[in-house]
């Protein structure tokens, strides 16, 4: 696995989920416009969370976590980028 070799010098080593371990959205490129909803496949290994999990708890030890999230979870943004990008009935979309 890439990464691996260069968490021995890391100072700090996040525990982070993979693609089939959380909810997302992924867009389409040069292909043409489109967007799919990637529902969590299997739940996240040992200690494992998300990047937006763990950026969000940093960012509130930093005493800056509302201004980070914006008030919104994982889901809340989401939301927020799919209507962003368009997609006006996102449980729908879900």
């Amino acid at each position: 696995m890439t990464g691996w070799s260069s968490a021995r010098f890391a100072d700090v080593v996040f525990p982070s989920t993979m693609w089939l371990e959380r909810e997302d959205i992924a867009q389409g490129n040069n292909s043409g416009e489109y967007a799919l909803y990637l529902n969590k496949a299997v739940e996240p290994l040992g200690e494992a969370r998300s990047d937006c999990w763990a950026m969000a708890q940093l960012a509130d030890r930093l005493g800056v976590g509302q201004a980070f999230t914006e008030g919104r979870d994982e889901e809340g943004w989401l939301r927020h980028l799919a209507t962003q990008g368009g997609i006006l009935e996102f449980d729908e979309f879900k």
